[in-house]
């Protein structure tokens, strides 16, 4: 406790010593918040309370409550304190230090003896004490402590004095020196929290601490550890006199006298102990409370009662809420079953219940009491307990049970909570597990501390793109653009060769946006089993023209349970590589997206619900492009495999109720319920044995039975009583009072009293006792007797003129109805109400049905406005606040109005039992400002059978208001203001149309809301509510029923004659029907073979006259039989002057006994309404018979991830939905779902069904198509009606209904089957659909949309078990298909119905159906086409195009000749590639043509001249210097063997290469492109392949081609061919028949099959082979194996092979593995995989990936080429799984570095810089150096540029002359080129005698490397530095110069040059006498006419000018 001094800056007032006052609470929030501030600077929490603010003498004091956890620092934690006030201020008061005290509860206050510097510092701070105060006790030795501690158990005074003499002696070694006087008691209250037990023994003999006590034998222990039954002191002295147990049970509580009284009674408001001691020291009412805490507050006028009042079973509020919803406790989260503890820690139990009133906690200790102690404390605070046990101890181990207590009862929660003590194995303590020398706590989502490392397996999700346009359900998406994506379809790409996704031609637009991949659904959901491990992909991406600006956002972004984390460790994203990154998902890698770092709890909750997984798009701003690829998500699995433990993963052992690793699941029969941590709590399904299912969401009970209710079927229903909770069929027994019979049962209502019999608690009136059994007084009569109803006892109706006045009374006591009327009432002016009953009869009496209440603004019911007329309805914005208040405040959206809320259709319809009653309702509205209030509107209007009533509220219309209307007709008038008769309302309540309900007041509203609707009716049963007395109970005559005859009887039907609603007559069915509709008279099911609204019919096949002749009249066709199998007409009649049958011959049937088809139709059959089905056959034949097919079926089996290409479109199909979807998997299969329907609006969508149930599907004629849908619709949603499946095809739409009586708000589900037959089938305009409307659908059959939409509002919809029956011409076990046609088609068609063109014939227009086939029109040139378009394919003869009517690019001609010359090759001027220099042609029309493509520097028709500016001569034909040869020239090879052409090129790279067929033919689409295109590989080479092949290659400066010749020879087929058919695998349950068929192909035709059994040959027992067809009956788990069908003829053998699979048998799964797994093999080289199996039987092994070489399990690649890089996959198979393991092998296209110099040799002067250029080329890039072969580099060398390899040195010398090397290096090897370098030594510059300036020594020609063309001309410049520039001479090696030589200053110019004036030519440079002569040297080459230039294709060159 701290004292502080506040004088100077509080004026002391006497309501400051309130804890509740203002000026209180202001002090106190000002001091705590400034001192709390200042500790949160210190180690520890502190704690600071205001205790008291005091006035002593005329200083004020605060007295502060510090509480310090985690800090023993006594000096610190008052050094703080005593700072601040020595500043003199906390917050904006000023204090000081006088009287300053700070001491532990008990201190002694004394001065300090000062006997160091340090105590002298702590003496200035602790001033001298002051007496203690009037609300203080003085201790003997002089301390102080509040008078609240004295004698309260616990000492509080140092020397304990304060606990002597206090009337019981507790602790007699309680220490303190010599005797005490003693000091009365004065209060007392329960002790205060002390300090936590140290560890270890008792502390050694000496002077105890203040919060210690002393053993009789000296030790000390803590003083919490008195009489908590464990011995602490060695002599055990601190469980001496503990005093004797108490009297009361665990639940009670000992009052000041001695009794018991329940904890729950404690602060009620009533006097239970009955000294008042119960109701002391309780809490009291708070500002701006309106009770007290011990007090409960009425809803309705907010009074104030006792809360022991609630649920007393007697109303005291004035609206019996009170009384409302009680129920006794339900513990819904009991204790943790087990907890382990180690001695010293703190453990907590935590108990939770539900029920009204609110229950209260207690807790048990092995069912007694818990031990009083400091260190344990309970709490119980809104049906939430907590049982804390701090410093465990052996003692407090045990079961401790919950118990919960209402007014309703008890319960105890089971399971009880154990705590034992155990001693921590390992390092980790308890509540965690090991991982690596690391300790990871328990997660388990706050349900367990019990843990381990899993046991599972690693495993990995695999996401690979190889596929084109195949995302795998990989999204981009856009958080903060989500509606327009800025990427069109074309910048979405996947590239199976790099298997990636990619993103391409990205514009900034999309740069600047925050975009992701987001991974599809197989990587989401519960992921707990990802936690330690990793998300890995490869992202690669490209930047524009080398720019950068990288981008710092985070790789991935997890999203789940509303946590949003972000991945905050990533490596640097390198352009133009392929960057493997790794997520890892442990805590320490993310952080939230507000930057708080991440815990183990945060991601385990985000893993537990993986909503999106989000990986980073944009890496850089100037990125062009970005690919996604290779993606690998690490989980779990329970099977072995290769990788590792998943050691990271928690496994929990989780409590009843839960499962999953981490308990994240509930259990099969537990439900998630909101409470408890994390997730929730898994409640079980208790419903105390009356119902066996509960609400998924609320856990309530569902369908409770044996007249049980609530949430738990915990409570009798009204008019039962009980104690349903024993769990018995009948805990429930109708209440006697005083008989159980309704007649005679006086209460609607009893409950089960304490004596377990029952009381009746609603007697009627004039009823009174226990069971109702005798008359109130006032009444006579005795209810015992038969008939012995209490009769009133009139007292005022002495005289008959009282009955005058009331018309409809009668009796010498005025106590009885007139006839005709009912219901004696004081306040009815007429006595009785007049019986109305329609009008029909005059006798009723008070109805004995009960009264029952209708309510609206619940469940989400439909609610709407709409105006008073009725004619504008509104929906939008209508919704719900709360449990029961519709809302709408959308008015600035709709036209001014008076609106009324039009009420739901449960308060619609026959509502005649509501008279008497009432209608109540609750509205609220919020008008805007200065709007003007609307008056004289009715505020409820009720219409029905054409009657308008409404009901004008007397009360003002304030807000908000709650309206009482009676449905009495004086409570309402008409809609004409006259006045409203019983007549009236009863008619309009008959059949209520509208019922609406005044919504707004004011013209201007803002708001307006709708709550507590409750309409009262009657019903027949007992609902524990009074009786109906006013509904009438009418005598109805026969045919009519209801309390007020306003029904017809069931057997007849409303007429439109008689009073009211008509007369009620018996319905006319001809004996046929018992039933009919009530409003139109139409018979209900019809019996007897009748139809017809009267049954007046025979149905289809009988023939009769039902009118007549009773119930046999309807007699079967005799059609020759009346069997369904041999009845083949359905149409006959009665002749009746015959008096037989008459045969009503079918259509499409004849003979005698119509049991033939006729001509032109075939398959007779009862199902068909013509006998037999029409040819159709497209309209070309009338010839066809059922087909030999066998039904098949196509279905689609859906997978996570894998959707088999369904999808959801609109009725447009503009809006196609790929993805989003989910697949659920049980135990009847897996259905595909989709939830996100808010996202489609209203628009009905439709599954469509992927492309193999499209195409040609008229084999499906007859067959059936077959799915399950179901969905979840939302409550606010209309129906939709829809058709349920659409068929398109042909431009042609059928549409197909079923019926289907659906609901919403739960989850709806039904089995579809449709037969594809035109009957079941109509038109979009409901005509129906005819046989040929149908046939041509399926003959191109584009869409089947199955509905999907029900509702305008969906929640989700889903399909499953999707199949479609179609037809094959092999054996598929099912059924012939007899009614699919097979017609005898035409030459020019084929197909089952000749739907399909032939080979050779296209589609034309014409004719009927699809069109006439017709030849293919190719002009001579091909022989085949596309079927439907008619454009040609394979065009020969050098043509092209849809018709082949052009000549193909480099020929001309007419193609539509006809003849194989039509096209001939363009000689431009020549046909050969070398001298062919335009591309292309035209034809003039003549015969002749005309080059159209001539090359730059060509001209002329031919292009066979040179252009203007060139010269030279096209005509000549130059031999290329591209030399192609094809290798092998000729190749025989048989039919599906490989063949390879190798097209080899002599000539400089690079080369490009183009393969074609000499014949114009296409190159087979099998053919394989290798080796950049130089070879030409046909996998499996067929007869079509024969031909020659031209290989045409390209160089920069030429064009050649060769060519080869394959010849393809026809190989025998084998001897004997075995087939094992389809399914080859067939797996089977144990006792079930399985079926193999095997067949052959034999060349002899004697051959023989036999079946055996793989390994010891022979076939189970059971088995029977017989003519290929093995059949093993009574399938047993030794059966499952391997059967091989042998099959032998004279020639050879051959064998096939069928698995079959046994679930349940014993069994070893395969396990493969490959090694090496990874493998890097140089280009060339020898590649070897070698996979071992293991498992039982024997697995097969098969080799997935590229081509290899497989020997068993061994894959061998004898020639490793770069495209044999990758992956490749062993597959153990056996009959009991398979299992893959995989291994890569890397390629490594390695080559020694190729050197390349310039120039080679050099001339250079001393003084200038030398520059040497490399380059080299190589895989691996090889690096370059440089070095001379003698010597060293000169020490001025550098290299200049790394990327060619510059060698600069400036101001060369002499000495480096020499021979210079270029050495290029990689990790194959080195290579070098070398470079001569000669260096001249040279004069230094001086000066020229004429002009003094200087000339430099540097002499150059220009061009240095001259060559010339004979015959032209050449120029060669001598460049001289200096001032003027020096002359120069010229002249030639050989000699001088020639004629044609000509020099122009520094130039000379050689003319028309020859051979002849080759050499070398010198310029000289002579300064004067003295003077070296400088000279430099050029060589020039004269070329001939005929050479070509190296560096060009033209002949024509440039002219130099």
């Amino acid at each position: 406790l701290a004292l502080v001094n506040f004088t100077d800056s509080i004026v002391y007032r006497p309501d400051m010593e309130d804890i509740y006052s203002l000026s209180f609470e202001e002090i106190s929030d000002a001091v705590v918040d400034t001192l709390e501030s200042e500790y949160n600077k210190i180690s520890g929490i502190q704690t600071v309370n205001v205790v008291l603010i005091k006035q002593n003498g005329v200083d004020v004091f605060v007295e502060l409550d510090v509480g310090s956890d985690y800090n023993n620092n006594e000096n610190q934690i008052r050094n703080v304190l005593y700072g601040v006030v020595k500043e003199g201020t906390i917050a904006s008061y000023i204090t000081s230090v006088q009287g300053f005290q700070f001491r532990r509860l008990g201190e002694e206050q004394t001065p300090p003896i000062c006997h160091s510097r340090q105590a002298e510092a702590n003496a200035t701070m602790v001033p001298n004490p002051l007496p203690c105060m009037k609300d203080e006790h003085t201790c003997q030795d002089g301390g102080c402590i509040p008078l609240e501690y004295l004698c309260d158990n616990r000492p509080d005074c140092n020397d304990m004095s304060d606990e002597l003499d206090c009337g019981e002696w507790k602790w007699h070694w309680c220490g303190g020196p010599g005797p005490v006087t003693p000091t009365p008691p004065t209060t007392t209250t329960p002790p205060i929290k002390k300090s936590t037990r140290p560890l270890g023994p008792p502390d050694p003999l000496g002077p105890c601490k203040v919060d210690q006590a002393t053993c009789q034998n000296g030790e000390c222990v803590p003083r919490d550890y008195l009489c908590d039954g464990e011995r602490d002191c060695s002599d055990g002295s601190d469980e001496f006199r503990c005093g004797t147990p108490s009297p009361c049970e665990p639940n009670e509580f000992k009052c000041k006298n001695g009794r018991c009284a329940l904890k729950l009674w404690r602060c009620d408001g009533d006097n239970d102990c009955e000294d008042n001691s119960d109701e002391t020291d309780c809490p009291t009412r708070g500002p701006g409370d309106t009770c007290a805490p011990e007090q409960f507050v009425c809803l309705s006028d907010r009074t104030c009662i006792p809360s022991s009042y609630q649920c007393d079973e007697e109303p005291d509020c004035p609206d019996r809420s009170d009384e409302y919803g009680c129920t006794p406790p339900t513990v819904t989260s009991p204790p943790e079953e087990s907890i382990e503890a180690e001695r010293g820690e703190t453990v907590t139990f935590n108990c939770v219940a539900v029920g009204v009133p609110t229950p209260i906690i207690t807790w048990r200790l092995n069912w007694g009491h818990i031990p009083i102690s400091g260190r344990i404390s309970m709490t119980s605070e809104n049906g939430r307990g907590s049982l804390t046990i701090r410093d465990v101890k052996e003692a407090d181990q045990g079961a401790y049970t919950c118990e919960a207590i209402n007014a309703k009862g008890l319960v105890f929660g089971i399971p009880d909570g154990v705590l034992s003590l155990t001693q921590k194995p390992g390092n980790c303590p308890d509540g965690h597990f090991s991982v690596e020398g690391r300790c990871i706590s328990c997660f388990c989502f706050g349900i367990t501390k019990n843990c381990g490392n899993t046991g599972r397996y690693r495993n990995q999700i695999n996401l690979r793109f190889t596929d084109e346009d195949d995302f795998k359900g990989v999204n981009v998406t856009y958080p903060s653009r989500p509606g327009t994506p800025p990427l069109s379809s074309t910048q979405l790409l996947i590239n199976p060769e790099e298997e990636e996704f990619q993103l391409v031609d990205l514009s900034r637009r999309f740069l600047i946006l925050d975009s992701f991949w987001t991974l599809p659904r197989q990587f989401l959901g519960n992921k707990i089993d990802s936690y330690g491990g990793s998300l890995k992909y490869k992202v690669r991406y490209t930047l524009a023209r080398g720019e950068t600006e990288p981008e710092e956002k985070p790789d991935v972004v997890l999203t789940g349970n509303g946590q949003r984390l972000v991945y905050r460790r990533g490596n640097p994203t390198p352009s133009r590589e392929v960057n493997q990154k790794e997520i890892k998902f442990t805590e320490d890698n993310w952080q939230h997206s507000s930057g708080r770092q991440v815990s183990r709890e945060d991601l385990m909750m985000t893993l537990a619900s993986l909503e999106s997984i989000s990986i980073r798009t944009v890496y850089d701003n100037h990125m062009v492009s970005v690919a996604l690829s290779d993606i690998v998500m690490d989980t779990t699995t329970v099977e072995y495999n290769i990788h590792d433990n998943a050691k990271d993963v928690e496994e929990c052992r989780c409590p009843p109720g839960y499962s999953g690793l981490s308990c994240e699941q509930c259990s099969t029969g537990f439900e998630r319920v909101s409470g408890g941590n994390f997730l929730g709590s898994c409640a079980g399904c208790n419903c105390n044995g009356h119902a066996s299912a509960c609400d998924p969401i609320s856990g309530q009970c569902l369908s409770c039975q044996h007249n049980t209710e609530g949430p738990q079927c915990d409570k009798c229903r009204p008019g039962y009583f009980g104690d349903p909770r024993r769990g018995r069929p009948d805990d429930c027994k109708p209440c006697p009072c005083p008989y159980t019979e309704t007649s005679r049962r006086f209460s609607d209502t009893c409950f089960l009293d304490h004596d377990s019999q029952a009381t009746c608690d609603a007697c009627t009136p004039g009823y009174t006792g226990r069971r109702c059994e005798k008359c109130a007084s006032g009444y006579q009569g005795n209810p015992l007797q038969p008939n012995g109803k209490s009769r009133v006892t009139w007292q005022m109706c002495v005289a008959d003129v009282f009955c005058v006045l009331q018309s409809n009374v009668v009796g010498s006591q005025c106590d009885e109805c007139k006839s005709g009327s009912f219901h004696l009432m004081e306040d009815n002016p007429e006595g009785c109400l007049q019986c109305f009953c329609m009008g029909v009869t005059k006798q009723c009496a008070s109805s004995t049905w009960s009264r029952d209440q209708v309510r609206g603004g619940v469940n989400g019911q439909l609610f709407s406005l709409s105006n008073g007329a009725n004619t504008r309805t509104i929906t939008d914005g209508i919704a719900q606040r709360g449990s029961s208040e519709v809302v709408y405040r959308s008015f600035s959206d709709i036209p001014k109005d008076v609106y009324y809320w039009v009420l739901p259709d449960s308060f619609r319809g026959d509502k005649v039992t509501a008279y008497g009653g009432e209608l109540c309702y609750t509205v609220r509205y919020e008008p805007r400002q200065r709007s003007l209030v609307i008056d004289r509107q009715p505020d409820v209007v009720l219409q029905g059978n054409g009657i308008f009533l409404e009901h004008f509220s007397q009360i003002k219309a304030l807000s908000p208001a709650t309206v009482t209307v009676t449905f009495r007709e004086s409570a309402w008038r008409r809609a004409d203001g006259q006045p409203c008769t019983r007549e009236h309302l009863l008619m309009a309540l008959a059949d209520t149309t509208v019922f609406m309900i005044r919504a707004t007041y004011a013209d201007n509203m803002v708001e307006t809301s709708l709550s507590d609707i409750r309409m009262d009716i009657a019903v027949p049963h007992s609902t524990g509510n009074e009786r109906a007395l006013e509904v009438e109970e009418c005598a109805c005559p026969q045919g009519y029923n209801g309390p007020s005859c306003q029904e017809c009887d069931v057997g007849y039907t409303r007429t439109g004659s008689g009073l009211y609603l008509g007369t009620c007559e018996r319905c006319h069915c001809n004996g046929h029907a018992s039933g009919c509709d009530l409003e139109t008279g139409a018979c209900l099911q019809c019996l007897h073979n009748t139809a017809g609204p009267r049954c007046e019919l025979c149905l289809p096949g009988f023939y009769g006259n039902p009118m007549t002749d009773g119930p046999q009249a309807c007699q079967s066709c005799p059609c020759p039989g009346t069997s369904p199998s041999n009845q083949y007409s359905l149409s006959c009649y009665k002749d009746v002057h015959l008096s037989h049958y008459i045969v009503v011959f079918q259509m499409n049937v004849e003979g005698p006994a119509c049991s033939n088809c006729k001509q032109g139709t075939f398959h007779l059959s009862t199902d068909s309404k013509d006998g037999c089905l029409s040819c159709f056959c497209m309209g070309v034949t009338q010839q066809c018979s059922s087909s030999s097919h066998y039904r098949d079926q196509v279905s689609s089996v859906f997978a996570p991830g894998n959707f088999q290409g369904f999808a959801l479109v609109n009725r447009q199909l503009t809006n196609r939905i790929s993805t989003g979807f989910t697949v659920e998997l049980s135990t009847d299969g897996t259905q595909l779902s989709y939830s996100n329907f808010d996202y489609l609006g209203q628009e009905p969508h439709y599954w469509q069904l992927p492309g193999a149930f499209q195409g040609d599907k008229v084999n499906s004629y007859g067959g059936k198509l077959k799915y399950t849908i179901s969905y979840v619709a939302g409550q606010r949603g209309t129906a939709i009606e829809d058709a349920d499946v659409q068929i398109i095809g042909n431009d042609i739409t059928l549409v197909a209904r079923q019926l289907w009586q659906r609901g919403k708000g739960t989850r709806e589900s039904r089995q579809f089957e449709l037969v594809f037959r035109e009957e079941n089938w109509r038109r979009p305009d409901g005509m129906p659909a005819t046989r040929e409307h149908l046939m041509m659908v399926l003959a191109d059959l584009d869409d089947i949309l199955v509905r999907a939409s029900y509702y305008t509002e969906m929640r989700s919809s889903s399909i499953s078990d999707v199949s479609m029956e179609v037809a094959v011409p092999n054996y598929s076990g099912l059924a012939q298909a007899l009614e699919v046609e097979q017609c005898r088609c035409p030459p020019a068609y084929q197909g089952l119905s000749c739907q399909d063109c032939a080979p050779g014939y296209t589609r034309t227009g014409g004719g009927l159906y699809l069109g006439h086939c017709e030849l293919c029109e190719c002009n001579g040139h091909s022989d085949s086409c596309h079927p439907e378009t008619g454009i040609c394919t394979s065009c020969l003869h050098n043509t092209q195009g849809e018709l082949c009517e052009q000549c193909a690019p480099g020929f001309y001609g007419d193609p539509t000749a006809g003849t194989p010359e039509d096209c001939q090759p363009c000689a431009c001027p020549h046909t050969d590639p070398d001298n062919q220099f335009s591309p292309t042609c035209e034809s003039l029309g003549n015969g002749g043509y005309q080059c159209t493509a001539c090359q730059p520097g060509y001209t002329g028709q031919y292009c066979e001249r040179c252009a203007t500016g060139y010269v030279g001569n096209p005509q000549d034909r130059i031999k290329s210097s591209l030399v192609v040869k094809v290798y092998p020239e000729r190749v025989l090879v048989a039919q599906g063997s490989p063949v390879t052409l190798r097209c080899q090129v002599t000539g400089p790279p690079p080369h490009y290469y183009y393969w074609s067929r000499e014949d114009g033919r296409p190159v087979t689409n099998s053919a394989i492109r290798q080796r950049q295109g130089e070879e030409l590989h046909i996998p499996s080479v067929q007869p079509s392949d024969t031909g020659v092949y031209v290989c045409t290659c390209r160089d920069q400066r030429n064009t050649n081609r060769s060519r080869a010749e394959i010849v393809v020879t026809t190989v025998s087929s084998k001897p004997i061919q075995v087939t094992i058919e389809e399914p080859k695998a067939r797996s089977v349950t144990v006792g079930a028949t399985v079926s193999f068929i095997c067949t052959a192909k034999s060349q002899s035709p004697a051959y023989t099959l036999v079946w055996t059994r793989q390994g010891n040959g022979k076939l189970p027992n059971r088995a029977m082979d017989f003519n290929g067809i093995l059949t093993i009956q009574n399938v047993q788990p030794e059966d499952a194996g391997i059967y091989l069908c042998t099959g032998s003829n004279m020639f050879a053998m051959d064998e096939g092979t069928a698995v079959l699979y046994v679930p349940g048998s014993a069994y070893l799964r395969p396990v493969a593995t490959v090694t090496p797994s990874v493998l890097t093999i140089q280009q060339g080289g020898h590649a070897e995989f070698h996979c071992t199996v293991t498992g039982n039987p024997t697995p097969a092994i098969e080799w997935i990936g590229k081509e290899g070489l497989a020997i068993a399990g061994v894959l061998t690649i004898p020639a490793v080429e770069r495209e044999n890089g990758g992956e490749y996959i062993c597959k153990a198979l056996n009959t009991h799984g398979e299992h893959t393991s995989r291994a890569v092998l890397h390629v490594s296209g390695a080559s020694l570095p190729h050197v390349q110099v310039s120039p080679q040799r050099v001339d250079i002067n001393e003084g200038e810089t030398l520059r040497l250029y490399c380059r080299a080329g190589g895989r691996p890039s090889p690096g370059l150096t440089w070095k001379k072969q003698e010597g060293q580099l000169s020490p001025q060398a550098s290299m200049e540029r790394t990327d060619i390899g510059t060698l600069l040195i400036p101001n060369i010398k002499s000495s480096d002359s020499g021979t210079y090397l270029c050495v290029g290096t990689n990790s194959i090897g080195s290579s070098e080129a070398r470079i001569e370098v000669t260096v001249n030594r040279g004069e230094r510059s001086h000066l020229d005698p004429i002009g003094g300036d200087t000339i430099s020594s540097a002499i150059t020609i220009q061009p240095s490397i001259a060559e010339v063309q004979e015959g032209q001309s050449l120029d060669l410049n001598c460049f001289v530095p200096g001032n003027p520039p020096p002359a120069v001479t010229w002249r030639r090696e050989s000699g001088r110069l020639s004629a044609n030589h000509q020099v122009l200053g520094t130039k000379l110019r050689i003319l028309s040059a020859s051979p002849d004036d080759s050499g070398k030519y010198i310029c000289l440079v002579e300064r004067g006498p003295g003077t070296p002569i400088r000279q430099a040297s050029v060589s020039v080459s004269v070329t001939a006419t005929s050479s070509r230039k190296s560096l060009s294709h033209s002949l024509c060159d440039s002219t130099l000018t």
